[in-house]
Formats: C-alpha cells, structure tokens, sequence
C-alpha cells in the first residue's frame, strides 16, 4: 500500500513540474510576444523601398527597420510621410537628410554645398547628379529639413517639394539594416503580422 502511495505521489510530483515548465514556458512566449508588439508599435517600424530614388544606396524591394526616434542629423536616411494614398493611408519616401534648421545648401553644377562646404557624397555613383537641377542658395527654416535622393536623376525631393517638419519624419533608417536588408524580410513579415496586414 505504502509503494502505491509512493508511486501516486511520484507520478503527481513529476506532473506538476510538467506543469510548472509548461506555464512558465507560456509566460515567456506571450512575454517575448508582447516585447516584439511594442518594440513594432512604438520603436520599430519595417518598411520595403519602392522605386530608384536612393540607388544605389537602397534598391527597390529592400526591406529595412526604421527606428521612429526624434533625433534627426545631417546623412540620416529617413521615411518620410508624403501625403496621403487613394485609401487615406500615409505615403511614405525614403530619403536622406542633407541639412537641418538654419543651414545654407545650395548646388551648383550637380555639386551639393551645406554651410559653403562641398559635401562628400561616397553614396552617388558618378553620373547620377543632374546639373539641370542646381539650386540657388537657401537657408533651411527653423524646424525643418532640406532631404535629397541618392539618385538625384530619379527623385523627387526637397528641389522639388521644399523642405520637410519634424511630424512628416516617420524615423531613421538603422545603418545596420542596409548591409543585412534581405534578412530583414523576416522582420517585416513581423511587422506586418502585428499590424494586421497578413
């Protein structure tokens, strides 16, 4: 009778402990859910490049992680809000950032200048700056920011549309995402499940 006892109380120790690893691993999958839920609402973001405006830094089909900061400096490549779509959705550009508030740009001959000082562009490919599009001196507003594309043949930017706000930067592209950009489908595909678009 004794072992019986002892056999029952063996078999009910072993299965809450088969328990207790179940809970507690149910505990860490809804908690590693939950941080990935908020890192994608509230500090990431995933986007997928579209067009040729910033060849041949990023190519259309790149999937990048965007980190939704306030913290915007000269050379970040930024998402952008444009408008609105035929849905009432935002449209989004992708852009870099060539001079913030109170800065002079000017380009001359295809040759960008902030502050006087030419800038070093290792990003453009020899031949895709267009001299037709120089622009004469301007000084950046408070708050706002002059962008360009990479590919200053194929983008509509701040020499056509004018500088941007703070509100209309959506955040910064993670300079660790464009030499990883095709693992990042993963991290779209994340992304787009949180926000309910699978």
């Amino acid at each position: 009778m004794a072992k019986i006892f002892d056999s029952l109380t063996e078999r009910k120790q072993k299965q809450e402990k088969s328990d207790q690893r179940f809970i507690l691993a149910m505990v860490f999958i809804v908690l590693i859910f939950s941080v990935i839920s908020f890192l994608f609402s509230y500090v990431f973001m995933s986007v997928v490049v579209d067009g040729s405006s910033m060849y041949p830094t990023l190519r259309s089909g790149d999937v990048l992680m965007v980190h939704k900061t306030q913290s915007i400096k000269r050379g970040d490549i930024v998402v952008i809000k444009d408008g609105k779509d035929s849905n009432g959705n935002d449209k989004l550009i992708i852009k870099r950032v060539i001079a913030t508030e109170l800065d002079s740009v000017e380009i001359i001959d295809g040759v960008v200048k902030v502050n006087g000082i030419v800038l070093q562009e290792d990003y453009i490919i020899e031949g895709y700056s267009d001299a037709d599009d120089d622009l004469e001196f301007l000084v950046v507003p408070r708050g706002k920011f002059f962008y360009l594309g990479d590919n200053r043949l194929d983008s509509l930017d701040s020499r056509v549309k004018g500088t941007c706000i703070q509100s209309q930067i959506v955040g910064v592209v993670e300079e660790w995402t464009i030499p990883f950009k095709g693992i990042n489908k993963f991290f779209y595909d994340i992304g787009s499940f949180l926000r309910g678009e699978n």
